[in-house]
C-alpha cells in the first residue's frame, strides 16, 4: 500500500462524552464511523474491475477546546481498509474475485471546527494527519465455490501514514452555561 494516502471517516459519530466548549476545557468519548478506501499499485487489468472498500471505523478520542469552535482531538482508531476487484472473468464461465483487508490501529492528530456554539448538537468538520500500524493483510481468492485465504504482511508496509478528514456531530457539553 502507498505510504500517502487520503482517507475520508464519513459519517464519525462522537458518542460517550460531549465535546468541550470553552478553552481549555477537555473530554474523552468514542468516535465511529465508515471508511472508504482503495489500494494504489495494484495491477493494471485490475483496474477496470476494481471498487472501494467501505469498512467499520471506531476509537477513543480526547477532545481539547482551545476556544468555543476550534479543538484538538488526538485519537486512537481501528481501521479496515483494502479493495474488492474480479481479477479474472473467462467469458463469463469462471470468474477468480480478489478481496483483500488491511486492519489498521491508527493514532491521529486531527484539529476540529465546531459550529453552533449553544446548540444541542453541535456539527463539526476535522482533518488532521494520522499513523497506523498494520495488524493483519489478508487477500482472498475466490473461484466460485472455492476460496483460499494468504496473509500478505510481507507484500505490503507495516505502516501508513494518511491525511484524515470529515464531519460530524456532538451534544454540547457547556449548552446550560450559554443560557443562562
Amino acid at each position: 500500500m502507498g505510504k500517502l494516502r487520503l482517507s475520508i471517516l464519513v459519517f464519525a459519530l462522537a458518542v460517550s462524552s460531549a465535546a468541550p466548549s470553552f478553552a481549555g476545557d477537555m473530554s474523552l468519548g468514542l468516535k465511529m464511523g465508515l471508511l472508504t478506501s482503495n489500494v494504489p499499485g495494484t495491477p493494471e487489468s485490475w483496474d477496470d474491475n476494481m471498487s472501494y472498500r467501505t469498512a467499520f471505523a471506531a476509537g477513543a478520542v480526547m477532545n481539547y477546546a482551545i476556544d468555543e469552535s476550534w479543538s484538538v482531538e488526538p485519537e486512537l482508531m481501528y481501521f479496515s481498509k483494502g479493495f474488492t476487484s474480479s481479477i479474472y472473468d473467462y467469458e463469463d464461465f469462471a470468474s477468480v474475485d480478489a478481496e483483500a483487508s488491511f486492519d489498521y490501529m491508527e493514532l491521529g492528530a486531527l484539529g476540529k471546527y465546531s459550529f453552533l456554539p449553544g446548540a444541542k448538537f453541535r456539527p463539526c468538520i476535522f482533518a488532521g494527519p494520522t499513523f497506523a500500524y498494520t495488524l493483519s493483510t489478508d487477500l482472498k481468492l475466490s473461484l466460485g465455490p472455492f476460496s483460499a485465504t494468504a496473509h500478505i504482511g510481507s507484500l505490503t508496509h507495516s505502516t501508513d501514514f494518511n491525511l484524515d478528514a470529515g464531519a460530524g456531530f456532538a451534544p454540547d457539553a457547556n449548552r446550560e452555561a450559554y443560557l443562562e
